[in-house]
């Protein structure tokens, strides 16, 4: 098996293509709110200031910024107040940003609870979401601000929008193999959300059968390159990367209409890992064997792409202007997948 931080660098490498178009969304914000407010703050003083602001250093010592300004129209005025929340949220976001891949990786100390890290960690990334929410009428120029202070408990999974989890950034997830009980992760198997859990040592063999539903990509593995396949899914994920206790399996919902064509199994043993709690792996066993031979029409069909109409209807609900706004920077415009 390969060591721990080979599998870490090895799963955000295969991760990397959605994990980049959330951080690259998230530069856009952050210049985004820089422009508006020195576009206003500028508003505040006279229209030559404006007009530097606007022309930037290509206008400095080119452009006349007085008859520039005679030119343009002024941004409509936007209270002081306003412009502090914008100022903490820019500050909010910043800070999300200048921490890059730790944004979304977390680590389960022994004996703690995996679901109420993954909520924590997951609560932390809302919070570009959060903070967004709240001075969406300003950036859009109707409507009045909501305070847009600080979000001292993050912004939980249950409160983001359809459109917000339908561009999620992929949770990496470090734990030893005896914490990894995965009770209470279906909650957060929406939209395109992707959790990549990173484990440590012997861990019980197959953790992740009893998660599997029709328009969820779940996978164990024990190659991190494996994982390129659920980052090109388009909706959520979840993978176990490194114990040798695992039986490698993928469920991809994209491969037929029972469970019998959508899952790829290893060889499965006859009886689970001796450890404690061996009565419920020897039933994750058995679920995985009966559902590999559940027929086709034992089910509904499944949608050719799960996460598609999250991002959908990022224009079509008012609730949803947040993340239609977010979607915008990461070139999802639209509705484009």
């Amino acid at each position: 098996m390969p060591s721990d931080d080979s599998l870490v660098s090895g799963a955000l490498e295969a991760m990397r293509e959605p994990a980049e178009a959330f951080h690259s969304a998230l530069a856009r914000a952050v210049e985004d709110l820089r422009t508006f407010l020195n576009r206003h703050q500028a508003t505040q003083g006279d229209p030559e200031h404006l007009a530097a602001a606007e022309l930037g250093a290509f206008g400095e010592g080119r452009v006349d910024a007085t008859r520039f300004a005679a030119l343009v129209d002024s941004p409509e005025a936007v209270e002081s107040s306003d412009l502090r929340h914008v100022e903490r949220v820019l500050e909010t976001l910043m800070a999300a940003e200048a921490r890059g891949a730790d944004l979304l990786r977390t680590h389960v100390p022994r004996g703690e609870s995996l679901r109420e890290r993954v909520a924590g960690a997951l609560a932390e990334t809302g919070r570009v979401f959060g903070v967004i929410r709240r001075i969406v009428p300003l950036l859009e120029g109707h409507g009045e601000v909501v305070d847009a202070g600080s979000l001292p408990h993050g912004y939980p999974f249950s409160l983001w929008s359809r459109a917000e989890r339908g561009v999620a950034p992929p949770l990496f997830v470090e734990l030893d193999g005896d914490d990894l009980n995965v009770a209470g992760l279906s909650e957060f198997l929406d939209g395109a959300q992707k959790i990549v859990l990173i484990v440590r040592g012997t861990a019980p063999t197959a953790p992740l059968a009893h998660l599997l539903s029709p328009s969820v990509l779940v996978m164990q593995t024990h190659e991190p390159s494996d994982l390129a396949r659920a980052a090109a899914f388009e909706g959520p994920a979840i993978i176990a990367l490194g114990s040798d206790s695992f039986v490698p399996f993928v469920h991809d919902p994209a491969g037929g209409t029972s469970y019998a064509e959508r899952l790829s199994i290893g060889e499965l043993p006859e009886t689970a890992t001796e450890r404690p709690g061996d009565f419920r792996q020897q039933e994750d066993l058995a679920h995985l064997r009966e559902l590999s031979t559940t027929q086709a029409g034992a089910i509904g069909s499944v949608p050719a792409k799960p996460g598609a109409e999250a991002v959908a209807t990022a224009d079509a609900d008012p609730v949803d202007r947040l993340a239609g706004w977010l979607l915008q920077q990461a070139n999802f415009a639209d509705g484009a997948g």
